[in-house]
C-alpha cells in the first residue's frame, strides 16, 4: 500500500514538472496550483515603463487578465504567466541612479545592450564589448554593413572592443571602414572553422579598412578574411605613429585589385604582424614606405609567419623614402613564405631586413623577377641589406634562369647563414658598379653560391665560409680590378675553405684580394694575387693605400721573400730574408747551458733549453774522438737528433751545433791551460838546464886550469 501511495505522488510530481515550460522570451510561465500571487505596489509608472505588460492566464486556458491600476494587484486563484518582459530604454548617461540591485535597463547608445544595477553602479551584461549586430550589421553579403560597423566603432569609443560574430556569408563593405583612434576589432570565427576568419567583403574600388589615427593610438585587428576591394588594409596617417603595442593578427587578404596591405608614410615603429596571408593581389602583396621626414616610421617592425602568393608586380616592397636621413629602418621577418608570384619576391630599398627561416619558391613567373632584389642608392642613407638566418630556396622558376638574388644598386649588403639552396641558384650583380658586400656562411649547397653579371666594380667585398657542405663563392665572368674576395674557413672544418676564381680581369692586374679590415676599411692584413701570378701579403694599409709588403712568392722563381731583401727571389724552395731569422726573440736559441755548467758546475739559468736536463758536462776528448769515429757525428748533435726522432729542424739543429761549438771552446780552454802549463814547465826546465850547463862549464874550466 505504501509503495502505491509513493508511486502515485511521484507520478503527480513528475507531471507537474513536465508542465513547466522553459524561460524564454515570450514564453508562458504557468502553475497547476491555485494560489494567490501578490505583486507589491504597482504604479502606472513601473507597470507601463519598467514592466510594460504582465500577461495573466490559466494553463490551457485563454483568459488574459492585465492590470494597469495603481495599488495592489492580486492574481486570483488559478494559473499565472509572464507573457512578455520589456526593459525600459535609456542613454548610457541617462541611466537612473544606481541603488536597486537586480534592476535591468536597456542602453541605446555607446555600448548598447542590457545593463544591470548591482546596487552601487550599473554594468553592461555584455562586458561593455560592442557587437556590430546590435548596430544593425546583417552579414548576408548583400546588405551594406558599412554604416552599422562604423557606428559600432564610434560607440566603442577610445580603447573599446568591437566584435564581429560569424556571419551567414560576409559583412559587405560598400564604403571604407576608417579607424581614427585606439580600438580593437575582433572576428569571432576561429581560423579554420568554416573559413579563414570573419569575412569582410569590400565592393570594387573600396579600401576595406583604412587606419588614420592620432599619434600614440593602439590598434589591434584579429581574425578576419578581407576579400576584394582595392586595398585590404590601408595605413595612411600622414606620418602619425601607432603605439608599439599595436598588433595585426590572423588576417587573410584575398583578391585585392591593388594591394593587400599598404603602408604609406605611416609610423609603425615596433608594430607586430602575425599569421598574415596575402593572396591574389593585382599589384603588391605588402607595400610599405616610411614618411620622408621620419625614418622611424618603419623601424623595428616584426613580421611573424607571413605568406604572400599569387601577386602581380611584387610580393613585398619595403622602401625608405627618407633619402637625406642617416638612420636606416630595420625590420624583422620570421618564417616568411613567398611563393608562386608573377613578379618579384622581396624588394628592399634603403632598409635593413633580417629574415629567419624564410622560404622562396616559384616566383618571377612573368619576367623572371628575383626572389630577393636589393636596391641600394648612395651612402649612407641608401644602405640596403638583407641577412638570412637559415631558410630555403627551392628550385628556381624557369623564367628566373637560376637568378635568386639581384643587386640593382650600390651600397648593398647581402648575407646568408646556413641557407639551403636547391638547384643552380645564383647571385646576380645586375652589372652595377656600386659597392656591394656579400657574406656567405655555411651554405647548404655543395660548391657555394655562384656569382653572375658582376662586370665593372660591382662587388667591393665578398666573404664566404664553406661550413659543412661546400666551399665559398664560385663564379665566372668579368671581375673588376678593384674587386676584393674574402674566404673565411669554417671553424668546424678548416680544410673545406676554398675560393675558386676563374674570371678574366678588367685590366689584368689584380684578380682578387683577401684582407681583414676594420670599420674604416683600413686593410690591417691583406693577401693579394697579382695578375702576373705573384702572391704577396701586406699589413698596415689605410683606406685605399696599400700597406707594407711583408712577404712575397713569385710565380717565376718560386722562392719566398721575407720583407724586401736584396737579391729578390733566389729560386724555388728558397727563403730570402731582409734582416734575420728569430726563434723566441733570439737569432737561434743559443744553448748556453754548456757554458753555465762549465762555469758553475750546475745549470739553473738555462735549464729550460733543449738538452739541458740531459747534459752531464764536458766529456773526455778521447771519448768524443771514439764517438765521432764510430757514429760519424758529434755527441750533442746526435742527442738532439734522437730527441727530434731524426726530424731535426734548423733551430734545434743549430742549438746542437752551437752546444757542440761551446764544448769545442771548452776543449780549447783545457788545451790552453795545458799549453800554458807546458810552457811554464819548458821554461823552468830551460832555466834548470841552463843553470846546470853553466855549472858544468865552470867545473870544466876549473878542472882544465889545474891541469
Amino acid at each position: 500500500m505504501v509503495r502505491r501511495i509513493l508511486l502515485g505522488l511521484l507520478l503527480v510530481l513528475t507531471s507537474w514538472l513536465v508542465s513547466i515550460p522553459p524561460l524564454v522570451t515570450g514564453a508562458t510561465l504557468c502553475s497547476p496550483f491555485y494560489t494567490y500571487k501578490t505583486i507589491d505596489t504597482v504604479t502606472s509608472d513601473n507597470l507601463n515603463g519598467n514592466i510594460a505588460q504582465i500577461g495573466l492566464a490559466k494553463c490551457g486556458g485563454t483568459g488574459l487578465d492585465t492590470s494597469t491600476s495603481t495599488g495592489t494587484a492580486r492574481v486570483k486563484t488559478g494559473v499565472w504567466s509572464i507573457a512578455d518582459l520589456l526593459a525600459e530604454s535609456y542613454t548610457k548617461a541617462g541611466l537612473p541612479a544606481a541603488g536597486t540591485a537586480g534592476r535591468l535597463a536597456r542602453v541605446t547608445d555607446t555600448t548598447r545592450g542590457l545593463w544591470m544595477d548591482q546596487g552601487s553602479q550599473w554594468f553592461g551584461l555584455s562586458g561593455e564589448i560592442v557587437n556590430v549586430k546590435e548596430f544593425g550589421a546583417v552579414g548576408d553579403d548583400t546588405t551594406n554593413d558599412s554604416t552599422a560597423i562604423a557606428n559600432a566603432i564610434t560607440a566603442a569609443g577610445v580603447g573599446g572592443t568591437v566584435v564581429f560574430p560569424a556571419p551567414a556569408t560576409a559583412y559587405r563593405l560598400a564604403a571604407t571602414i576608417t579607424l581614427t583612434g585606439s580600438v580593437r576589432l575582433l572576428g569571432l570565427q576561429p581560423q579554420g572553422a568554416g573559413g579563414a576568419g570573419v569575412q569582410l567583403h569590400a565592393d570594387a574600388g573600396v579600401n576595406a579598412i583604412t587606419i588614420a589615427p592620432t599619434a600614440g593610438s593602439v590598434i589591434q585587428i584579429d581574425g578576419f578574411y578581407i576579400n576584394g576591394g582595392a586595398i585590404g588594409l590601408n595605413f595612411s596617417g600622414g606620418g602619425a605613429r601607432l603605439d608599439r603595442k599595436s598588433q595585426f593578427r590572423n588576417l587573410f587578404f584575398y583578391s585585392q585589385t591593388n594591394t593587400g596591405i599598404n603602408i604609406a608614410s605611416f609610423g609603425l615603429i615596433g608594430a607586430q604582424f602575425e599569421n598574415i596571408e596575402v593572396s591574389g593581389a593585382t599589384n603588391y602583396g605588402i607595400f610599405a614606405t616610411n614618411d620622408a621626414s621620419s625614418v622611424n616610421s618603419l623601424n623595428l617592425m616584426v613580421w611573424d609567419r607571413i605568406r604572400v602568393t599569387g601577386t602581380g608586380t611584387e610580393a613585398i616592397h619595403l622602401e625608405n623614402t627618407n633619402a637625406a636621413g642617416a638612420q636606416i629602418p630595420a625590420l624583422n621577418f620570421r618564417a616568411l613564405l613567398v611563393e608562386a608570384n608573377d613578379g618579384k619576391g622581396l624588394v628592399l630599398k634603403r632598409v635593413m631586413v633580417s629574415l629567419t627561416e624564410p622560404w622562396f619558391e616559384g616566383n618571377g613567373i612573368v619576367g623572371g623577377g628575383a626572389d630577393i632584389e636589393l636596391q641600394g642608392v648612395g651612402a649612407p642613407s641608401g644602405k640596403t641589406s638583407a641577412i638570412l638566418f637559415g631558410g630555403y630556396f627551392s628550385t628556381a622558376n624557369a623564367a628566373q634562369s637560376g637568378r635568386r638574388i639581384l643587386f640593382t644598386g650600390g651600397n648593398v649588403t647581402y648575407g646568408e647563414f646556413g641557407v639551403f639552396h636547391l638547384g643552380t641558384d645564383s647571385l646576380d650583380a645586375g652589372n652595377n658598379t656600386g659597392a656591394v658586400q656579400v657574406y656567405q656562411v655555411a651554405p647548404q649547397r655543395s660548391g657555394g653560391l655562384p656569382l653572375t653579371n658582376y662586370s665593372g666594380g660591382a662587388f667591393a667585398s665578398i666573404t664566404g665560409d664553406p661550413g659543412f657542405t661546400g666551399s665559398g663563392f664560385l663564379g665566372a665572368g668579368v671581375l673588376a680590378a678593384a674587386t676584393q674576395l674574402h674566404v673565411k674557413s669554417s671553424t668546424q672544418n678548416a680544410t673545406l675553405g676554398r675560393l675558386e676564381q676563374t674570371n678574366s680581369v678588367a685590366g689584368g692586374s689584380l684578380p682578387f684580394q683577401w684582407f681583414f679590415s676594420d670599420a674604416g676599411l683600413n686593410k690591417n692584413g691583406e693577401i693579394e694575387m697579382l695578375g702576373n701570378g705573384d702572391m704577396l701579403m701586406r699589413t698596415g694599409g689605410t683606406g685605399g693605400t696599400p700597406g707594407t709588403e711583408r712577404w712575397r712568392v713569385t710565380a717565376a722563381g718560386g722562392g719566398l721573400q721575407m720583407g724586401t731583401p736584396t737579391g729578390g727571389d733566389k729560386g724555388a724552395g728558397t727563403i730570402n730574408v731582409a734582416t734575420d731569422v728569430y726563434k723566441n726573440n733570439t737569432a737561434y736559441t743559443n744553448p748556453d747551458y754548456v757554458l753555465e755548467h762549465w762555469a758553475r758546475g750546475r745549470i739553473e739559468k738555462f735549464a729550460d733549453r733543449d738538452g739541458a736536463s740531459e747534459y752531464r758536462g764536458l766529456a773526455d776528448l778521447k771519448a768524443v774522438e771514439e764517438f765521432a769515429r764510430h757514429r760519424y757525428g758529434l755527441p750533442l748533435v746526435e742527442a738532439a737528433r734522437e730527441r727530434a726522432r731524426n726530424s731535426l729542424g734548423i733551430f734545434a739543429g743549430g742549438d746542437a751545433v752551437l752546444a757542440s761549438l761551446e764544448e769545442a771552446y771548452l776543449y780549447l780552454f783545457q788545451l790552453r791551460r795545458q799549453i800554458v802549463l807546458l810552457w811554464w814547465a819548458v821554461a823552468v826546465l830551460t832555466v834548470v838546464v841552463t843553470f846546470l850547463g853553466w855549472r858544468v862549464l865552470r867545473l870544466e874550466t876549473r878542472l882544465s886550469g889545474r891541469g
